[in-house]
């Protein structure tokens, strides 16, 4: 079976929360997604308290929660960081980076934007997901 590009969802720890799905198999149409799903499997993560899963696997696509970064201080480290706690939880579900086709990041500041898109190029490879970047407020955790 030949992987889809996938969505990953993670937060890269002060700095970035990043977020998505993802695909399993080459030839499905996102319209054939849900019709032919089934139940989820939900995995969760290393605190089994937490009000949410860890990932989430629904028919062909994969939905990742935000990571954060174990990582603290410079952007670029907690970015590093952070794309790697999302490989990780992808290689749950036997996909990587290069399977995500949409992301979603949350920076706690947005002078953080330009450093963040230098590891981000870095690790990712083109053609690049669709994506977008917000600066927010806060993140969890103080991130």
């Amino acid at each position: 079976m030949t992987k889809l590009p996938l969505t990953a969802a993670a937060s890269l720890a002060l700095s970035t929360l990043l977020t998505g799905c993802a695909t399993k198999q080459q030839g499905t149409t996102i319209n054939n997604y849900f019709g032919r799903a089934g139940e989820p499997t939900y995995l969760p993560g290393p605190n089994p308290d937490a009000p949410f899963s860890a990932s989430v696997a629904y028919g062909e696509l994969v939905f990742v929660a935000g990571k954060l970064s174990p990582e603290r201080g410079d952007i670029r480290a907690e970015a590093r960081g952070a794309i790697g706690e999302i490989k990780k939880e992808l290689a749950r579900h036997d996909l990587d980076l290069s399977d995500i086709v949409q992301a979603t990041v949350y920076l706690a500041d947005i002078e953080y934007y330009a450093p963040f898109n230098e590891v981000y190029t870095e690790l990712m490879e083109k053609p690049y997901p669709a994506r977008a970047a917000f600066a927010v407020a806060a993140l969890p955790r103080g991130a």
